[in-house]
């Protein structure tokens, strides 16, 4: 009501507006009364933290990272059925459904499977001072059979 009554004294009296911006002014408080939240965890398959794995929510600007221990938290999020989009180099991206309920956290475990890249070959490129009778730089490049040897 004193929110009514303050508004009152700006507008002018018979305003038709009222109603609107009270409403205006109270939509927020009702939908923040009204939003729910995640809080997760993301490891590796040994159970290790993954520090700065990033977490998206697919189709909203809302997004965050993994702190130090693995941790996530995302907050104020609307009653709905989110997808989440987990990802972090050198792992195999993850998607999620998630339904967050009225002033509910909803607690997530992620473990992200390793992504194991093989590689065609690895180049080596040395360089050194320009000395009389020596090369200045020379190229290495070893082949996949030879990496694997390795």
């Amino acid at each position: 009501m004193k929110i009514l009554k303050s508004l009152k004294k700006y507008l002018k009296p018979g305003c038709k507006y009222i109603s609107v911006a009270v409403g205006l002014v109270l939509l927020p408080i009702a939908l923040f009364a009204q939003a729910g939240g995640i809080n997760g965890l993301v490891t590796d398959p040994g159970g290790n933290p993954l520090s700065g794995a990033n977490v998206i929510v697919k189709g909203t600007p809302r997004g965050t990272a993994t702190d130090n221990a693995g941790r996530f938290s995302l907050s104020d999020l609307a009653p709905a059925t989110y997808l989440l989009i987990f990802s972090h180099l050198g792992y195999l991206p993850d998607t999620v459904h998630v339904t967050i309920e009225i002033r509910r956290i909803t607690p997530l475990l992620i473990v992200l499977k390793e992504n194991v890249l093989e590689l065609q070959g690895v180049e080596m490129v040395l360089e050194r001072d320009r000395t009389a009778d020596q090369a200045t730089s020379g190229r290495i490049i070893f082949r996949k059979h030879e990496v694997t040897a390795l």
